[in-house]
């Protein structure tokens, strides 16, 4: 059973989101993809603007929220963005699968010790959204009899769905590992987002032959995924879409990539030598790695971009 400890952990998370709206919503209106056909170089401010209304509505929602939060919805229900509790939690807290005005989103949670007010910050991992939705849009995720999972706007457009009617999904469950899977009454795999890590903190490890995701899709502009990956050749690479847009061109077998105390992403061999570092300055142990905007970024009040992916531009 969760705990009053756990659940005031996530009201600070979320309610850190307006505080740090430019971070939390970076990576929803500004991921490389749309960075490398915008030739202003970023998202518009109305986009921008757009994210950070819901976020700010997703903070207020959440500091109104019962300790007993479920990681789990069944067919025939939904969750609507003004409820009181608008979200789906993971039994440890990390993860939240959320209905936004015109969005839904699952969340990781990252947590930094001595950042003071910036110490716990959302990240969006997985996203679907209408840029025309009204900030006060009465948004739902319906989750049908049939067995078909669905964002609708309050006027009943379609903002995305799983297309899986017929398939006898009956619950859907966002788990401990940040991955929002739908299950049949036996308890197989119906579908799922494939929804994972995004962010990279300070102090941390990406394994070999692992990877960081982001993965957004909006009405009208097509689907794009984001990844970091530790190739098993010790190459790591940044990718949009499968394309890869750079890599360290790093050939050691079996090494890691990390982000050190410095704040720096680094790609480590297996006996420890550092072969290749953004070599960037002004870090610190409450820095990430952000894989939707390809940056290293402080938490702080400003939410300072220290570094970027050589190549790419937000």
């Amino acid at each position: 059973m969760r705990t009053v400890t756990q659940r005031l952990k996530l009201k600070t998370l979320i309610g850190a989101a307006v505080a740090a709206a430019a971070l939390s919503t970076a990576a929803i209106t500004s991921p490389i993809a749309l960075a490398a056909t915008n030739s202003s170089g970023g998202s518009t401010s109305t986009r921008s603007t757009f994210v950070q209304q819901r976020v700010t509505t997703a903070s207020k929602k959440l500091a109104a929220a019962s300790p007993s939060t479920p990681s789990t919805l069944t067919a025939c229900n939904h969750i609507q963005a003004a409820a009181q509790t608008p979200y789906l939690l993971s039994t440890n807290n990390n993860w939240g699968f959320f209905a936004l005005p015109g969005a839904a989103a699952v969340l990781q949670h990252l947590h930094f010790p001595s950042a003071g007010d910036y110490s716990d910050i959302p990240v969006p991992t997985w996203a679907v959204y209408s840029p025309t939705a009204s900030a006060s849009d009465n948004t739902m995720i319906a989750f049908y009899c049939n067995g078909d999972l669905a964002v609708r706007a309050q006027s009943g457009a379609l903002i995305w769905q799983s297309n899986t009617a017929g398939k006898g999904g009956k619950t859907i469950t966002i788990n401990n590992s940040g991955n929002l899977v739908m299950t049949n009454a036996a308890g197989g795999v119906v579908w799922q987002t494939g929804s994972r890590a995004e962010a990279l903190v300070a102090n941390t490890v990406l394994p070999s032959n692992q990877y960081l995701q982001y993965w957004q899709q909006a009405v009208g502009k097509g689907t794009q995924k984001v990844a970091l990956s530790m190739y098993t050749n010790g190459d790591l690479a940044f990718s949009l879409n499968g394309k890869v847009l750079w890599h360290s061109n790093t050939k050691v077998a079996g090494s890691h990539a990390a982000v050190n105390a410095k704040g720096q992403l680094t790609v480590v061999s297996p006996t420890g030598a550092v072969l290749w570092s953004s070599n960037n300055g002004y870090g610190s142990a409450n820095t990430y790695f952000d894989t939707g905007t390809g940056t290293i970024v402080v938490a702080n009040e400003n939410s300072t971009i220290i570094w970027r992916v050589p190549g790419t531009r937000l």
